[in-house]
């Protein structure tokens, strides 16, 4: 039986929006980077963690716009490698939490009197293939 993985609370915990301008329409076109990661607590064999860091900017538009957001899992069953391993860690519970900053980017930009900044949907899939193919270009260096 697969274990059970919860969703246990989604933070912000680090932003940053700076501006230079009075246009609402100043998040159109903003340069985007998205990277992601995935940490495992030392004092819990249930619990891991997928960080995310988001920028968005445009030098001629003067805005920029950081944040960083963590998404806390845990499961009924002990975190072993195989479960290190598991594509869950690189593609699922980065799906699952995405929404959630999603969200939040887009209610941040909205509430501070900006066009609501919505960012695309994201293949994480595809970025874990990515990541790989460049881990295995990296090595044979």
């Amino acid at each position: 039986m697969a274990p059970k993985i919860v969703l246990k609370l989604f933070q912000i915990t680090n932003l940053s929006l700076e501006s230079k301008t009075v246009e609402e329409n100043v998040t159109d076109d903003l340069e985007a980077n998205l990277r992601y990661g995935v940490a495992f607590p030392t004092d819990s064999h249930h619990d891991f963690a997928i960080k995310f860091n988001v920028f968005f900017g445009a030098p001629d538009k003067d805005i920029e716009i950081k944040v960083e957001a963590t998404a806390h899992f845990q499961t009924d069953s002990i975190i072993d490698d195989e479960f290190k391993e598991s594509t869950f860690i690189t593609i699922n519970a980065p799906a699952i939490a995405f929404p959630y900053l999603r969200a939040f980017i887009s209610n941040l930009t909205l509430n501070s009197g900006y066009r609501p900044l919505i960012l695309p949907s994201f293949n994480f899939m595809a970025l874990a293939d990515l990541r790989q193919k460049e881990d295995i270009s990296n090595n044979a260096e």
